[in-house]
């Protein structure tokens, strides 16, 4: 995605996200495989752009997870709950803007697992640096149930640290394929309620 202006009206792009899962993109053909790119060209020297994701699984893209980049403007800003960022290529969060600290990330309540990169980056006029996680956040291996090529991919699996893990002052009522939120007593980290087989016995926290 990217914000073009004719570099004297100040434009705004914010990107909303729930239930989204944005897995598996590749390079090619003018992208560098990032999980969610906005982009702010050239001449959007005054450009402003917001990414807000609740509940979403951004996982095992070539590049960053998300890449936000107004290298060109400042005020730009990144806000994550309940999500998933693992196994991307690069950074998990990335974002750049003109700002002496670059712009700000808001995030709580995520699982940050795998990522070649550092979880977090913001890059400003000041430099680079890889701000702590919050201390909601897990850090372990979100366990998808669907590895193998299985219907849902991305579905949460026995043992994940996403398991009633999420804040309920964010989540939606349901998940990316409509399962009420939540299933047992907390809601899940990503876009997918886990839904224990009948009969598993589950020792709620």
């Amino acid at each position: 995605m990217q914000n073009n202006d004719d570099g004297n009206a100040r434009r705004t792009m914010v990107v909303y996200m729930t239930n989204v899962v944005v897995a598996a993109c590749r390079a090619g053909s003018g992208s560098a495989g990032h999980g969610v790119w906005l982009n702010g060209n050239a001449d959007s020297k005054s450009a402003m752009m917001a990414a807000v994701g609740v509940n979403c699984t951004i996982a095992d893209n070539a590049g960053r997870g998300l890449f936000l980049d107004s290298s060109e403007g400042s005020g730009s800003s990144v806000v994550l709950y309940n999500s998933i960022v693992a196994r991307n290529g690069g950074d998990g969060i990335r974002t750049a803007d003109l700002s002496a600290g670059g712009p700000a990330i808001t995030e709580e309540f995520n699982d940050f697992y795998g990522n070649t990169g550092a979880n977090l980056v913001r890059v400003g006029t000041g430099g680079t640096n890889a701000p702590a996680l919050n201390g909601s956040d897990v850090t372990g291996d979100p366990r998808f149930a669907g590895a193998g090529g299985k219907a849902e991919p991305y579905n949460l699996g026995s043992g994940s640290p996403c398991f009633n893990a999420a804040s309920a002052a964010y989540a939606p009522d349901v998940d990316v394929l409509g399962t009420p939120r939540p299933v047992k007593r907390v809601d899940d980290i990503g876009a997918y309620e886990l839904i224990p087989p009948r009969g598993t016995v589950i020792l709620l926290r």
